[in-house]
């Protein structure tokens, strides 16, 4: 099954002083990392979303010939839009996908092994695999098909959580060894440097 990648960048980090996917990280951004991250995986189809300080965003990272962008004019909508935006940009760019993770930006955690093993244990179209860490299930997350036309129409800032609230019968989980995934503030970032 083809499968694509949604790497999430349009968010505007307002928690953040600084452009958040433009951080220093290994050597890179925050958002360069996730772009790697997910060019090293089993699927060669990656759209990378962005909406706030797009154009600041595109004159600094480095954006390989693998990595379709695309801009979403409506990104303060919430990461539920962006989720929509790209998904509609995938239908109208690539044929016969039928599977897409969705991943963000700001999870420097997420390796490319574990994108490939949600990828490779979906065999189900009505399977969703998320990602566990603590007490949270959320992304990285992939959806088959089968649940394209709710995503589609997202439009808020809860991203696709409801979807894993609905169907949970149908979501297996994919554990993290990580307390937090995400890099929402400061102090996230300093700790993250800290261990960089």
């Amino acid at each position: 099954m083809e499968t694509a990648i949604i790497v999430l960048a349009a968010g505007a980090s307002n928690r953040m002083k600084a452009i958040k996917q433009l951080l220093p990280y290994n050597g890179t951004s925050l958002l360069e990392n996730a772009l790697q991250v997910a060019e090293a995986t089993v699927t060669n189809q990656i759209v990378c979303v962005l909406g706030a300080n797009a154009e600041t965003i595109k004159e600094s990272t480095h954006f390989s010939e693998a990595i379709s962008i695309t801009t979403n004019k409506n990104w303060q909508n919430g990461l539920g839009q962006s989720i929509a935006h790209g998904l509609h940009y995938i239908e109208s760019h690539f044929k016969n996908i039928e599977r897409v993770v969705i991943t963000l930006a700001d999870q420097p955690f997420i390796t490319t092994a574990h994108l490939n093993k949600m990828i490779e244990a979906n065999r189900k179209p009505e399977t969703i695999h998320a990602t566990t860490y603590q007490e949270t299930i959320g992304v990285p997350v992939l959806f088959s098909k089968f649940y394209f036309d709710e995503l589609k129409v997202l439009n808020d800032d809860k991203g696709a959580k409801h979807l894993l609230k609905r169907y949970v019968k149908n979501v297996i989980s994919i554990p993290t060894n990580f307390e937090n995934i995400d890099i929402d503030t400061e102090v996230d970032y300093k700790n993250l440097t800290k261990k960089d």
